[in-house]
This record gives C-alpha cells, structure tokens and sequence, in this order.
C-alpha cells in the first residue's frame, strides 16, 4: 500500500498552498502530517482524494495515477474529515450509522446489503464496546464518537485510512486510547493522519510530513522533530519538554 505524490502543486482562491511536493508514504504503518494552522495539511488530503484539483504534479495510489479522479478510490482509502455538527447532532444509534455507511459502499440495491459481521468488526476495532452500539452519537463523550467515525471509515476495510485531526477537540484521556486504536490499526494498514500534537502518537509514527504552505520537510520523527526542522516552519511556536517537543499550536 503507497501513496506517492509528483511535484505536486496545489493553489486555492488563487493562492499557492502546496509546491512541488514530492513524498511516498508507505503502509503499513503510521504518517503524521503536522505544521502551523493554514500550512495545507487538509488541502493535502483533498488532493489526495481527488477532491482539490492540483495544477501540477501526480498522485498514485499503488502505482496507479488517480489524480483528480476520486471515483477510482472506492475500495481503497477511507476517509475521516474533521466532525461537523451535523454528524455530532445526528438522530443515529452508534450501529445506525455504522451500518448506514457500510451499504454506502455496496452495490444496488444497497437497502437490502446488510453485513453485521461488518459493522461489528469494525465497531470492535474501532474500540467502542457493545453497550455503546444502540446509543445515539449524539449522546456519547467526544472521543466515543470519534471512535465511531473510525468505524465508519473502517467499515469497508480499506488499506489506507486519511484522517483529518482525529485528535482534535476530545479530552486526554480519549486522546491517548484513540491514539492507541490508530497504533495497532497501523501494524495492518497504511494510516495518514493531520495533528497538531506529533508527540501523542510519535512511538506508532513511522514518517512525519512537516508543511507550512511552499516549504516541507519529510523523514523518522527522529530527523524532522528537530530544533533545526522546527525552527524553519514553527519559528519560536515549539520548545524542549521533559519527553520532548511541543509545539504551541492549536487547532482551528
């Protein structure tokens, strides 16, 4: 499973916002894409996905050009964007919407394609217990109903997961059992996640991707969590902790 990205080069409202970009992540395992507030990490997932048309340069899922062609994906990425109110709000059982999405993905008449293995494989992965699977997503804790959008996204089995700020607005506590979640699903899949926070998942990262618009870096967390690395894209926006980087930079 890879994503290679060519000279990628991406503007939005007539602004730059990616120039030549030139990466391959590889899975399985476990790519973070961090860098300050307005860098282009989003806009990187929807060139990605083909939804943001690029004015020059490639994408290739597994040797394959898909550049703007988001109909080629089905099957192959799973996609996770940041959580709108509408889904927050939603009249849904956990299973509902779970099992809603999975017949997305099937062919017609999709009514009548149910799969409960499906839905509950991807529910358990996912980490949500079965005492949550009939209560409505409106009524769960912030990172619960994460865990239920990753169901969502997992339950196709795609080989490659694009997360955007999964981490975002829930407390430590979710924060680090979902960070597990996306650990162990990374032993199996190839998983490309936004963060403003690098370090909560850095022992499951393989590679990180550090953008501020025209400038990125790409390597081991060990070679672009670095003072040198840091500097350029974050300027006086990071400091040395006790275990490590942080980086003040909150997510909007």
């Amino acid at each position: 499973m890879e994503i290679k990205l060519v000279d990628l080069t991406v503007k939005r409202n007539n602004t730059l916002v990616l120039s030549n970009l030139n990466v391959d992540f590889r899975g399985p395992g476990l790519v973070q894409i961090i860098g300050p507030n307005g860098a282009g990490k989003t806009t990187l997932l929807l060139a990605i996905l083909g939804f943001v048309k690029p004015v020059k340069g490639r994408v290739l899922i597994d040797n394959v050009d898909v550049t703007s062609r988001p109909e080629t994906l089905k099957g192959r990425i799973g996609y996770m964007p940041q959580t709108s109110e509408l889904e927050l709000n939603a009249p849904f059982t956990v299973w509902e919407l779970v099992d809603c999405c999975f017949r997305l993905h099937r062919p017609w008449p999709r009514l009548f394609k149910r799969d409960s293995k499906a839905v509950r494989n991807a529910l358990l992965r996912a980490g949500l217990t079965e005492e949550l699977w009939h209560k409505r997503v409106s009524e769960l804790s912030g990172g619960e109903r994460q865990r239920v959008f990753l169901a969502r996204t997992l339950v196709a089995d795609p080989p490659i997961l694009l997360l955007d700020e999964p981490l975002a607005n829930i407390d430590p506590q979710g924060r680090a059992l979902l960070a597990e979640t996306l650990g162990r699903l990374s032993e199996e899949k190839l998983i490309v996640v936004t963060s403003h926070d690098p370090l909560i998942m850095v022992k499951w990262t393989k590679m990180i991707l550090i953008l501020n618009k025209t400038l990125y870096a790409y390597g081991p967390p060990g070679e672009v969590l670095v003072p040198e690395v840091l500097s350029k894209f974050y300027g006086l926006g990071w400091e040395w902790v006790e275990k490590g980087v942080h980086i003040y930079d909150t997510h909007r």
